[in-house]
């Protein structure tokens, strides 16, 4: 809407709007780098921890389709509200400025900061702590007025997993991603699709391999139940089992066992899995440390991996300055943005939208319904199940 504004009354130019929406995203990417180097912990008392945690929530790998996107910052704030859980309560009033600053923005923003208020309350009873208490309540309240106010059900989702699909989903891009690197995570995506489509002793065997993991995850939180390991692996399960149990949007197998596929549900957990890792290097013994420490090098090292053999979707996109160029000369031309097959209508035409539900999904809609939406998103499903996924 600022965007919309500027440009309206000649401030900015349309050419400028990507730098516009991209800065703001920095500086949303910036915050849990800024609240790690601010924040007080006894697990970041040591300034390799600090460096290591920074790096883990900046290089999780496949999540390039967050990255400087507006529209993604609510996975930053959650991010954020994960690491106030971890973290001290602030003892100045600038500390609880930005406290009621994440806690009141990211539900507002998004419905996956409301799967945290659980966790918050926990804590807060169990410490006892008033402060906690009144964290709870600025995230509880914004959830409210989000879900009063804003959120309404979409026709794209309602998609629920069974708890081997939710468990298989996870172990494969959670689990495999992260230190298995581009070759293995191709390999065990191939074998769980081929798996699930046939449905016999392989899929078994898948199936068990992602509830096993489910198991370790949930064996080592609970190992760490007296630190801030527990809220960080704690949240990272629980936005997991939330997102890819029944939070994606509808989608075939193909896309589920991607990770390639709808990286924005990666980027939580998985970043929230890394600095975990981070965590438990600085409780454990030695020999523990060294082992602890050796996986994060390898975590980051698949990260980098990733970041080279990037997906072509969401790597490359069409050069604005010549789209808005052919826009100024033919103003029912409709944009095409980042990333494909998106396109923007910003002629003076005014169509009507119809109710967004799956029996109004067409492609004839206009670009900015909702209805649109869900049809180009249907043909995106039918691409993926038709198409060898790389």
């Amino acid at each position: 809407m600022l965007a919309v504004y500027l440009v309206k009354n000649g401030y900015i130019s349309l050419e400028f709007v990507p730098r516009l929406t991209m800065g703001a995203a920095l500086l949303f990417q910036l915050l849990p780098a800024a609240l790690v180097l601010n924040g007080k912990a006894e697990w970041l008392t040591k300034r390799w921890v600090v460096l290591a945690s920074i790096m883990a929530l900046a290089l999780a790998p496949l999540s390039e389709e967050a990255w400087l996107n507006i529209l993604h910052i609510q996975f930053q704030l959650v991010l954020c509200c994960v690491l106030l859980l971890a973290f001290d309560v602030p003892r100045s009033a600038g500390g609880w400025i930005i406290t009621t600053f994440v806690l009141v923005l990211a539900p507002l923003s998004g419905l996956a900061a409301l799967v945290l208020g659980p966790l918050f309350l926990a804590r807060s009873l169990l410490d006892r702590s008033l402060p906690r208490l009144v964290q709870t309540a600025l995230l509880g309240c914004s959830g409210l007025i989000q879900l009063l106010f804003f959120y309404s059900p979409s026709a794209a989702r309602g998609q629920l997993h069974s708890l081997a699909e939710t468990a298989s989903i996870i172990f494969v891009r959670l689990g495999v991603v992260p230190i298995g690197g581009p070759l293995a995570t191709a390999f065990v995506r191939k074998a769980a699709i081929d798996a699930y489509l046939g449905q016999g002793l392989e899929w078994f065997i898948i199936s068990g391999l992602g509830l096993l993991y489910c198991g370790f995850l949930i064996w080592v939180t609970w190992c760490y139940r007296h630190t801030a390991v527990f809220w960080i692996f704690a949240s990272a399960i629980v936005l997991a089992v939330t997102a890819f149990g029944g939070g994606m949007i509808a989608s075939p197998p193909q896309a589920w066992f991607d990770p390639s596929v709808s990286q924005r549900y990666n980027v939580m957990p998985m970043a929230l899995l890394g600095l975990g890792l981070v965590a438990v290097t600085y409780y454990q013994t030695q020999n523990g440390r060294m082992i602890a420490f050796r996986l994060c090098e390898l975590t980051m090292l698949t990260a980098l991996c990733f970041y080279f053999v990037p997906n072509p979707v969401v790597s490359e996109g069409p050069r604005w300055s010549a789209e808005v160029a052919r826009w100024r000369t033919d103003q029912n031309y409709k944009l095409r943005v980042w990333p494909r097959p998106w396109a923007a209508d910003l002629s003076a035409q005014n169509r009507p939208c119809r109710p967004p539900t799956r029996e109004n999904a067409s492609l004839s809609e206009p670009e900015y319904c909702e209805s649109h939406w869900l049809a180009t998103v249907d043909q995106i499903n039918l691409d993926i199940a038709n198409t060898t996924l790389r």
